[in-house]
C-alpha cells in the first residue's frame, strides 16, 4: 500500500509543513514567546540547520503515514481529510505529546504551542494529499 502513495502530494505537504513551522516559530507569530518559554536566546539558534534537517525527515515520515491513512480510509473530500487529520492528531499527537508535560514537567504553554502547530500542519497536509490528483 505504501508503494501506491503518490509522492508529489506528500512532498508538497512536507514543504507546506516546513513553511507553516517556519512562520509559526518566527517572530511574526510565536517565535519570541516560544523562545521565552523555552529559556532560549538568539545565540541558541545558531546551529538550527541540523535540527531543520531532522524536522524535514520527521515531516516526510509524518506526511507519508498520513497519506497512507487517507488512502486506506479512502478519504476523498477536504472535510473528511480535516476530520481524519484531527482524529489522528487527537489520538496520537496531542495525547502522546502530553506525556512530556505529565512526566517530564514540560511547560503546558510549550506543549500547547507545539501541538497546535502539529494540528495545523496535519490538517493542511491532509487537504493537499486528498485533493491533489
Amino acid at each position: 500500500m505504501i508503494g501506491e502513495i503518490s509522492l508529489l502530494p506528500v512532498l508538497i505537504a512536507v514543504i507546506a509543513d516546513m513553511a507553516i513551522g517556519a512562520l509559526w516559530y518566527s517572530p511574526v507569530l510565536f517565535g519570541k514567546y516560544w523562545m521565552s518559554e523555552m529559556g532560549m536566546k538568539e545565540a541558541d539558534l545558531k546551529n538550527a540547520g541540523k535540527y531543520m534537517a531532522m524536522g524535514v525527515l520527521n515531516s516526510v515520515i509524518m506526511m507519508t503515514v498520513l497519506a497512507y491513512f487517507l488512502k486506506t480510509l479512502t478519504i476523498t473530500t477536504p472535510d473528511a481529510a480535516i476530520e481524519t487529520a484531527f482524529l489522528l492528531w487527537l489520538g496520537f499527537v496531542a495525547t502522546g505529546t502530553m506525556l512530556s508535560v505529565i512526566y517530564e514537567k514540560r511547560k503546558l504553554s510549550v506543549y500547547g504551542l507545539g501541538v497546535s502547530y502539529q494540528l495545523v500542519a496535519l490538517m493542511v497536509g491532509s487537504i493537499i494529499i486528498t485533493v491533489w490528483k
